[in-house]
């Protein structure tokens, strides 16, 4: 496959709701965290159709 390509990246920080410091990696386990995004809503997000879905990066 040739030309131009790219794709989306987001960054987010995670803090304590009650006095809003911020979390660290060691303050929050992978399966939390997972627990977490797997539970945000999607409802009213448009089509993903043609997007392709590739393995997180290893560098």
């Amino acid at each position: 496959m040739s030309g131009f390509r790219f794709g989306l990246e987001a960054e987010f920080i995670l803090f304590r709701k009650h006095d809003h410091w911020p979390l660290w990696h060691h303050e929050i386990t992978f399966d939390r965290l997972n627990q977490i995004l797997e539970n945000i809503p999607l409802e009213g997000i448009g089509s993903l159709d043609g997007l392709e879905l590739e393995p997180p990066h290893k560098n």
